[in-house]
């Protein structure tokens, strides 16, 4: 303390300025929803168990961390079509051969069991655009107006046809 004109006043920290929080810090605001499309095309089948492991170690963590964020998986490329946009009218013939394959909802050991039925689904070509629009309209969906981190992953090697 110091005294200037019969006031005292508090000097500034003498140490340095303020701490600032570290950048490895996560502080975390809202929930997170994430949609992950997952290629199990042909092309992409020699990486198909790298991705799976990727995707089991992240919904891992969520779990033991973050078990109110949300996660939906997609299989892009299957046989079969499975998914919310493709049984309407409006959309018939559209976003074919993409299958949801967990909801989008709260992560759970659920969201682990879906993953082991993605290897052994048939393929087919699909659309990868289709995709992505699935995705991101789950995610609109889920989200509404609330304030939540959206991710949408995409797992892929690129060969499949983007129209």
């Amino acid at each position: 303390m110091v005294r200037r004109g019969g006031r005292r006043t508090r000097l500034p920290n003498s140490c340095g300025p303020s701490p600032t929080p570290s950048p490895f810090a996560r502080h975390r605001q809202a929930k997170e929803c994430i949609a992950i499309v997952l290629d199990v095309s042909d092309a992409f089948k020699p990486h198909l168990d790298d991705a799976l492991q990727a995707v089991r170690s992240l919904v891992n963590s969520k779990i033991l961390f973050h078990g109110k964020d949300a996660i939906g998986i997609f299989a892009h490329g299957t046989e079969l079509t499975e998914n919310a946009l493709a049984q309407t009218d409006e959309h018939e013939g559209q976003y074919q051969h993409v299958s949801e394959i967990h909801c989008l909802g709260p992560v759970s050991h659920k969201t682990l069991g879906a993953l082991d039925r993605v290897a052994g689904l048939a393929t087919a070509e699909a659309d990868l655009i289709d995709s992505l629009t699935l995705a991101v309209h789950a995610v609109i969906q889920h989200t509404g107006k609330l304030k939540w981190q959206k991710r949408v992953l995409v797992l892929t090697d690129g060969t499949s046809p983007a129209q």
